[in-house]
């Protein structure tokens, strides 16, 4: 057998599971689970503009008018989450005894 190449989704995979062994613990799911959705974010994100430059390609302003509706929606849902999960976060430190600062670093 010769040597084999990975393609693009391949190589992703393969690095993923580096990543997840880098971490020896007794449960390394989270540490997995946190690698596939960035590399799965990525790979979605390319394949969705070539679908949306495959649909629109007579009309170009129409493929830019999506693309950027797109990118406010995934910020929206971005900022909604943080500003979610900052409240637990708050919640969880007031619990502990910890005065919570705005903006510490």
């Amino acid at each position: 057998m010769g040597a084999t190449t990975l393609t693009g989704s391949e190589g992703q995979v393969q690095t993923l599971k580096l990543g997840a062994n880098t971490f020896k613990r007794p449960n390394p799911m989270p540490v997995a689970t946190i690698l596939f959705s960035a590399a799965a974010g990525g790979l979605g994100f390319g394949m969705f503009r070539l679908l949306l430059v495959a649909g629109f390609r007579d009309a170009m302003a129409w493929n830019i008018i999506w693309e950027e509706f797109t990118e406010l929606l995934f910020v929206l849902g971005a900022a909604w989450v943080l500003w979610t999960f900052s409240r637990s976060w708050r919640q969880k430190r007031a619990k502990a005894g910890e005065t919570p600062q705005p903006f510490e670093g």
